[in-house]
């Protein structure tokens, strides 16, 4: 049996989270001010759909956290995937690559 690598999540409602994010493979993706705000703007973004409250970010070259409170806990990992996929789709389209 395969070892799972990270700890199981649990959603819950009204509670705060920290959230930290890694690039793909670790990779400096996030190295250049532009990008960071494109990142914080999709963050932004989305938490704001979600409903959620927005107290701290920091963005490196390859990974982010951010500290928010959540609305329905059950909304976070689509949220995250919004922030993701989202992010990852525009930079792609801007650097004319795919993956």
């Amino acid at each position: 049996m395969k070892k799972r690598q990270q700890p199981h999540h649990i959603y819950l409602d009204n509670q705060i989270y920290f959230v930290t994010a890694h690039t793909y493979l670790n990779k400096t993706f996030l190295n250049t001010l532009p990008k960071k705000r494109k990142l914080l703007k999709k963050i932004k973004e989305f938490l704001k759909v979600f409903n959620f409250n927005l107290y701290a970010w920091v963005i490196l070259d390859n990974h982010y956290h951010i500290l928010f409170k959540v609305s329905r806990g059950r909304d976070l990992p689509k949220a995250l995937n919004k922030i993701h996929c989202g992010y990852s789709y525009e930079m792609n389209k801007i650097e004319n690559r795919k993956g």
